[in-house]
């Protein structure tokens, strides 16, 4: 209803973009966070700017989400190797 209400491009709707990635991350759908938070990433960069202090924010959220990314997948092949 919001992306409706600012046409997708507004400072709201990247600040609830981050807080829906952020319910998908500690529910442990990282593949989804990941992309929720490239999607707000991409809204506050042409917003903002690169330099802006949000977009730092924004890059530390998405590279907690990929490293989580990556060691559930390196579990996953030891967990294999194990079996």
């Amino acid at each position: 209803m919001r992306k409706r209400l600012y046409d997708g491009e507004h400072p709201v709707i990247a600040s609830n973009l981050e807080g829906l990635a952020m319910v998908e991350w500690k529910t442990r759908n990282l593949i989804k966070a990941a992309a929720t938070h490239c999607e707000a990433l991409v809204i506050r960069r042409r917003l903002l700017g690169a330099e802006h202090l949000d977009i730092a924010r924004s890059l530390n959220n998405l590279a907690l989400v990929l490293r989580d990314q990556a060691n559930l997948a390196k579990q996953k092949r030891t967990f294999a190797l194990r079996w």
